[in-house]
């Protein structure tokens, strides 16, 4: 029994000098004595200083002892005696009842200190981490969240993790857009025109010291769900100065990251049909900001980087369009549904405005981004159009068919722009050397027959002069067996068959009795037979 309680104060000692809560109790020395001789020797040494002492030596002597019934007066008392005296030991003291507060705040800042730092490492694209560190970081951030959101805790933490983390890096990167309660400033201070703190690292912590929030952030706002539309128009003052600060950014890289955290904080919004745009004026903001990444274009910008920022931020503009009118989407969906005289005129206005935004998008940087980066109209000195950057060509003509789909007939008004600029480039004739710009036409097209056919009868000669050139084209290389570097597998299948579906929607039309579009095809066929396939 003596070389148990040594052995139990040594770890008593130890535990004190270190300061450390953990003691290994299956390293003291265990001792067979009945249960009146453990209790006696308890009562000996009791005292507030020899607590944890004494549990330690009763753990000890009744670890590997076997359940059993025993009749003995003494041993039944003496078992009674143990029971009531670790009962009573186990609560805390009234010296930690001052503490509670305090350790329930710790503990929720240990959480959200424990969050932030997972999130550094949950992407395998940082630098500072690894595919198989960033699996782990992210399971035990699956667990933390479900844990999280069984208590009801999961807001108030990420809420905790924006203010702590978050708003102290960027208090110093000026934000002039916007005021400090996340609403569109009405009398914004302008920016003058060389910005004295380009080269000051210090009004820039979250680039030049603190890089991982950027990985914070993407974590924070993947994590919200539809459901969370409450919690995220909540966050909006914590999200949207660190957003913009990244869109505003000179380089690159951030203004990607800018874009894509727009896109994917917005698309709970956009699903529930949140008027927070409406109510904070803050769509103008968006719209502004992402607009001047939409400049990113070649010369000035090589292609690879304008691919890269376009890639993003033609997506975050879209998403900040439906999600400022969603309910003029929603009550095109359901126009049989009855409205108050007020609530349709409201609805009638921004309906007119969601047009604009859409107008403006593709005039002003669609349509005139693709003429600046391409010629596909022949100049004087040539015949042939011109794509020298053929994958950020690709993009722009992705980014005309969704909005093209997005305005419906009132993309009809671009159609002397958009015809002529899609039937060039189909009737390129290297253009099967990037069949992906030959598909994205093709497809732009169909958007284009499918929303604006009403308006389409002047125009249907140069649709289908680029079709069936574009057939040919596809025909010719097929007997020389080319194919380009770049070329999938099954590129050349994929471009046929949407080229037959464009002919089976023109069917499709009615156009004006004065046309017999039938007979028109019928000497397109004539004149080659290698378009029966096509046009029969």
């Amino acid at each position: 029994m003596d070389k148990c309680r040594e052995t139990a104060r040594k770890f008593v000692k130890q535990a004190t000098s270190n300061s450390s809560l953990d003691i290994y109790t299956q390293a003291v020395t265990t001792c067979n004595v009945d249960l009146e001789g453990l209790w006696s020797d308890i009562s000996e040494h009791k005292g507030d200083n020899n607590v944890l002492e004494n549990l330690l030596v009763a753990e000890a002597c009744l670890r590997d002892r076997n359940a059993e019934k025993t009749k003995d007066g003494r041993n039944l008392n003496a078992a009674s005696s143990l029971l009531y005296w670790i009962l009573a030991t186990l609560p805390p003291r009234e010296e930690l009842a001052s503490a509670w507060c305090e350790f329930q705040l710790a503990d929720a800042m240990h959480v959200e200190d424990i969050l932030s730092s997972l999130a550094m490492f949950s992407s395998s694209s940082d630098p500072w981490t690894t595919v198989e560190g960033a699996q782990m970081a992210t399971d035990l951030l699956q667990r933390y969240e479900i844990k999280l959101r069984e208590e009801g805790k999961f807001g108030t933490i990420i809420e905790g993790m924006l203010r702590r983390k978050v708003k102290p890096a960027f208090s110093k990167t000026k934000t002039p857009a916007i005021t400090s309660a996340g609403r569109k400033d009405m009398h914004p201070i302008p920016k003058p025109s060389f910005d004295p703190t380009l080269f000051d690292t210090g009004t820039k912590p979250w680039k030049f010291k603190e890089g991982y929030i950027v990985s914070v952030l993407n974590w924070i706002v993947q994590q919200y769900q539809n459901t969370d539309h409450s919690m995220i128009e909540q966050h909006f003052p914590l999200l949207i100065p660190a957003i913009l600060s990244f869109i505003d950014d000179e380089n690159i890289a951030y203004k990607a990251a800018g874009c894509h955290l727009l896109e994917v904080a917005l698309r709970p919004l956009e699903q529930t049909g949140s008027d927070i745009l409406r109510r904070t004026n803050l769509d103008s903001v968006f719209q502004d900001a992402l607009s001047h990444c939409l400049l990113s274009i070649p010369t000035i910008t090589p292609e690879k980087e304008s691919v890269y920022l376009l890639s993003f931020a033609y997506p975050a503009i879209f998403t900040v369009i439906r999600t400022r009118f969603s309910a003029v989407t929603k009550y095109q969906g359901y126009s049989d549904k009855p409205l108050s005289t007020k609530s349709k005129a409201d609805l009638e206005k921004d309906s007119q405005l969601r047009i604009e935004s859409l107008s403006r998008l593709v005039r002003h940087h669609i349509i005139s981004s693709y003429l600046h980066t391409s010629s596909p109209r022949p100049t004087e000195d040539t015949s042939i159009s011109s794509y020298p950057h053929p994958s950020l060509s690709t993009l722009l003509l992705k980014q005309l068919a969704e909005a093209v789909t997005s305005l419906e007939i009132e993309a009809a008004k671009y159609l002397q722009d958009i015809v002529p600029l899609l039937s060039s480039t189909l009737t390129n004739p290297f253009g099967l050397a990037y069949l992906p710009l030959l598909i994205a036409s093709s497809q732009c097209y169909q958007s284009v027959i499918l929303n604006c056919w009403p308006r389409l009868s002047r125009w249907r000669g140069d649709i289908l002069a680029g079709i069936c050139t574009c057939w040919l084209r596809l025909c010719d290389e097929k007997e020389d067996g080319v194919s380009s570097n770049d070329e999938q597998p099954d590129d050349r299948g994929h471009l046929r068959s949407i080229l037959k579906r464009l002919v089976i929607l023109l069917k499709a039309i009615e156009f004006d009795k004065v046309f017999d579009f039938e007979a028109e095809l019928k000497e397109l066929v004539d004149a080659d037979d290698r378009l029966e396939t096509l046009l029969r």
